[in-house]
């Protein structure tokens, strides 16, 4: 939840800037795939702006990292096996990016 993930980063700190109407509830992959904001992200940006990298596993309980550097994303989708997700996580990363 991101209450959860914000109390964990002020312990260190940190803060974690979108906050959804939702916020008490909502999960970190759900604030990703929504690109989510709100009032706190004017001053510390949107999710994507506060996401350095995020790994994940798919169904075949392969790893997948994903993370912003785009020359070791175009490297990783020539020559994984698991090209192909990472070539769609990128364009919906970068759907997000465009709005």
């Amino acid at each position: 939840m991101c209450d959860a993930l914000r109390d964990a980063a002020e312990r260190e700190g940190l803060t974690f800037a979108p906050d959804p109407a939702t916020h008490s509830r909502c999960t970190l992959g759900g604030m990703i795939g929504n690109n989510s904001c709100g009032p706190h992200s004017l001053m510390a940006g949107k999710t994507v702006e506060n996401i350095e990298r995020a790994g994940s596993a798919d169904l075949r309980r392969r790893a997948l990292l994903v993370r912003p550097d785009r020359a070791e994303l175009r490297r990783i989708v020539r020559a994984a096996a698991a090209g192909e997700i990472y070539a769609e996580a990128e364009a919906h990363r970068a759907t997000a990016t465009a709005t």
